[in-house]
C-alpha cells in the first residue's frame, strides 16, 4: 500500500502544473504619476502571457473625456495603444483590464501629466 502511495505522489509531481497567477504590470511606459514632454503610446508589460480577446485599455482626458483610441495591440505580455499626435497637454488616466490566459481577471488605473 506504501509503494502504491509513493508512486502516485511521484506521477503527480511529474505532471505539468497549472499556473494559477493574476498578470500583473511590470512595466508602465508612460509610469504612474510621472510629467512627460513627449508620449506616443500607452505601453504595459504584465508578468503573465495576456488573452488578446478580453483585455481592454482606455485614456481619459483630466476633464473626464475618453480618448478614441485604436484597438490594443497585445503581443504575449505586453498591450500597446498609440496616442493621438495632437495630445492635448493635461493630466490623463489609464483604466485597463487584462485577462491572463488563465482565466484571471486583474485591472486597475494609473496617472500621468503631458506637458
Amino acid at each position: 500500500m506504501r509503494l502504491l502511495a509513493l508512486v502516485v505522489c511521484l506521477l503527480a509531481l511529474q505532471q505539468p502544473q497549472l499556473a494559477l497567477a493574476h498578470a500583473k504590470p511590470q512595466v508602465q511606459s508612460p509610469t504612474a504619476n510621472s510629467v512627460v514632454s513627449e508620449v506616443k503610446e500607452i505601453r504595459l508589460q504584465f508578468s503573465e502571457r495576456l488573452e488578446p480577446a478580453f483585455c481592454t485599455l482606455n485614456v481619459f482626458s483630466e476633464d473626464g473625456k475618453k480618448l478614441i483610441l485604436d484597438k490594443p495591440q497585445i503581443n504575449d505580455k505586453t498591450l500597446v495603444v498609440p496616442l493621438p499626435d495632437n495630445l492635448a497637454k493635461g493630466r490623463y488616466t489609464v483604466k485597463w483590464s487584462v485577462v491572463s490566459v488563465d482565466g484571471h481577471r486583474t485591472k486597475s488605473s494609473y496617472q500621468f501629466t503631458f506637458k
